[in-house]
């Protein structure tokens, strides 16, 4: 219940803050006088406009459905970042044109009833439900072993072309490139 409670605070911050962005861009473009610039609301600006996409860290399920909805709501492009499992949503990512960016496939199982091989067959899971998504380290410490990463998700029944795929062409696309 404390938890819950936590979380509905944070989203309510959250929502607060996108309002907040896009009435300061309301009074930018309407050059309103004694208008001051704030570098966290001119962030903000090219995610508001749909040229930056907002990229959330979200790994299970019901992470990952609040926020497509809130990215619904608030009309912004998203990214889905270290997913740990995809659930029922691949059918709206897909439909929604939603990518993500996948985690380490050489990790370990995230809970303790999970299979051993969770992590290493979620790249082909992405795969079989049409969502495009590439691989990710998410800090410097392990992005040598990127190919690693691939490589088992193939030796786990991703094709090598979409193996490929996740680790060049699909992450230029995803960030526009």
């Amino acid at each position: 219940a404390e938890s819950k409670k936590t979380y509905e605070a944070q989203l309510r911050e959250l929502k607060e803050f996108f309002e907040q962005a896009r009435r300061y861009q309301k009074a930018k473009t309407a050059k309103v006088s004694g208008f001051k610039p704030d570098l966290k609301f001119e962030a903000m600006l090219p995610v508001l406009e749909g040229k930056v996409p907002l990229v959330t860290m979200a790994s299970r399920e019901r992470a990952i459905r609040d926020a497509v909805q809130f990215a619904d709501q608030q009309k912004v492009h998203l990214i889905i970042a270290d997913p740990h499992e995809l659930g029922k949503m691949g059918p709206q990512l897909k439909a929604k044109n939603i990518p993500a960016i996948l985690g380490p496939t050489l990790a370990l199982p995230e809970h303790e009833d999970d299979p051993y091989d969770a992590a290493f067959t979620l790249p082909n899971e992405f795969h079989k439900a049409g969502v495009k998504f590439a691989f990710g380290t998410f800090s410097n410490q392990f992005t040598r072993n990127l190919p690693y990463q691939a490589a088992t998700a193939v030796a786990f029944g991703l094709p090598y072309e979409e193996a490929l795929k996740a680790v060049t062409l699909n992450a230029a696309e995803i960030w526009g490139v």
